[in-house]
C-alpha cells in the first residue's frame, strides 16, 4: 500500500515530537515517491554518528533524513544495487542494522513490534522492486565503525535538537531540566537582614531580583534566559 510520508509516520504510530523539520525536509527529498511504511527513530550512519529524524521505505529505496538547525543529513539504500537486512536485537532498544549502496546504518528504536513491520515491509517492497539487486543477511558486527559521539558532542547534538524545536535547555550540557530564580533575591538573606536592621533588610534582600538566573538541574550550570 503507497502513502505520503505523513500517512505512513501516522499509521506507524512513532512520536513525531522534535521530527518536525525532518520530515518536512524527506518530503521535500521523496517528492512524489510513493512510501510503503516511515517510522520516527534514531539512526547510527557509518561515518557519521546517531542522529534523530524519518527512516522511511519507498518502492525503490531505504530513506534516513535528519534536519537540525537547518542542516540535512540523508542516506539511501537502493534496491537496486541490493540491499543487506539483519536481524533485530536488544533487549530495551531494538536495532536493525541495514546496509547498501556503500552505505550502512543501524535503526534504533524503542518499540520492537513497530521496528518488526518496518524490517517486515522493507523486505516485502524489496522483493517486489522489478529490478532489484541481491539480498543479504548481515550482522551489526559486519557493518562499518562508526565514529562514536563524545560527550561535549552528545550535548552539542542534544543542544541543536531542542534550539531547533525551540525548546529552552542548558547551553552547556543540552539538558531541559532549568530552574529559573531571580538574581539578587534571598530569602534568607531578607529574613536575617529584617531581624537586623527591620523593614530595611527586605529591601535588600530584593536587590537585583529583576535579573533572571537560569540554573541547569542537570550539570549546575548557570547563564542568563536567551544564551
Amino acid at each position: 500500500m503507497s502513502m505520503t510520508l505523513q500517512e505512513a509516520i501516522k499509521l506507524s504510530g512513532t512520536p513525531t515530537l522534535m521530527a518536525g523539520s525532518s520530515i518536512k525536509a524527506a518530503d521535500e527529498i521523496l517528492a512524489d515517491e510513493p512510501v510503503a511504511y516511515a517510522i520516527v527513530a534514531n539512526c547510527t550512519i557509518s561515518g557519521v554518528g546517531t542522529l534523530h529524524g524519518v527512516v522511511a521505505v519507498t518502492d525503490r529505496r531505504v530513506l534516513f533524513c535528519s534536519r537540525v538547525l537547518g542542516q540535512v543529513q540523508a542516506a539511501s539504500l537502493f534496491f537496486q544495487a541490493g540491499i543487506g537486512v539483519g536481524n533485530i536485537s536488544g533487549p530495551l532498544t531494538y536495532k536493525l542494522p541495514l546496509s547498501g549502496s556503500g552505505t550502512s546504518m543501524t535503526v534504533e528504536l524503542g518499540n520492537r513490534r513497530t521496528l518488526s513491520a518496518f524490517q517486515n515491509t522493507l523486505l516485502e517492497t524489496f522483493m517486489s522492486f522489478p529490478e532489484h539487486g541481491t539480498l543479504e543477511t548481515i550482522w551489526a558486527e559486519d557493518l562499518p565503525a562508526t565514529t562514536p559521539l563524545t560527550k561535549r558532542g552528545q550535548a552539542k547534538q542534544r543542544i541543536k535538537a531542542n534550539k531547533a524545536a525551540g525548546v529552552a535547555c542548558c547551553p552547556k550540557c543540552g539538558s531541559t531540566s532549568l530552574s529559573a530564580n531571580k538574581k539578587g533575591f534571598s530569602f534568607g538573606k531578607a529574613a536575617a537582614g529584617s531581624f537586623v536592621a527591620g523593614p530595611v533588610g527586605l529591601v535588600g534582600g530584593a536587590l537585583g531580583a529583576n535579573k533572571l538566573v537560569v540554573t541547569c538541574l542537570n550539570c549546575g550550570y548557570k547563564f542568563k534566559p536567551g544564551q
